[in-house]
């Protein structure tokens, strides 16, 4: 059943709370055990800025996202998604299969010169179930760019909403001769439209 209300389709917070709360979403719905995005500054420049489930020391970061490094540069300049095993962990056995993956995704830079990729990491040791959290992901993912485009259209049009009220206070005060009686006008258009 879809939901109506507004609340559950319109989400009003910041991009960093929009992607905590995306990267908890892509978990549950990719049975990913944990997500998180990194800033690309350089290749040895790279930044931790969201994490799911969050961190219980701040200054330790996982091993499957410093593994995920080597294919950091690969992901972002092919702007496709890829996934890797992730080995040497204490529960790998020799001459099995590896019951970790990392996914990684390249997020949409929208106005942001440094990329982002999200790292996903899921415990399974099937194959066809990796790739099937890859494809989830794949898709989730493009809710980034939904949400940067509607900011920057609500943004568009606060801007234009401001240059507006401003055009329409110079024409209100361009109608009046003399300074005194213009700079009268003016305060009293002021007055009215922010409601002093």
């Amino acid at each position: 059943m879809v939901a109506t209300d507004d609340s559950a389709r319109c989400f009003t917070g910041t991009r960093n709370q929009f992607i905590e709360k995306m990267l908890a979403a892509m978990c549950d719905l990719s049975s990913a055990s944990s997500g998180a995005v990194l800033l690309f500054k350089t290749p040895d420049s790279v930044q931790l800025t969201n994490i799911y489930p969050p961190l219980k020391s701040p200054n330790a970061t996982p091993s499957w996202i410093t593994q995920a490094g080597d294919l950091l540069l690969q992901v972002i300049q092919s702007g496709q998604s890829a996934t890797s095993p992730l080995h040497g962990g204490t529960d790998d056995l020799y001459g099995q299969a590896p019951n970790k993956h990392i996914i990684l995704l390249p997020l949409a830079q929208i106005d942001r010169a440094v990329p982002q990729v999200a790292v996903f990491l899921v415990r399974n040791t099937d194959l066809a179930v990796v790739m099937q959290a890859q494809q989830r992901l794949d898709f989730i993912s493009k809710l980034l760019n939904l949400y940067d485009m509607e900011s920057q259209v609500y943004q568009r049009a606060a801007d234009l909403e401001r240059i507006r009220m401003v055009m329409e206070m110079v024409a209100s005060v361009d109608s009046v001769d003399g300074f005194k009686q213009s700079a009268m006008a003016l305060c009293n258009d002021m007055a009215t439209r922010l409601g002093a």
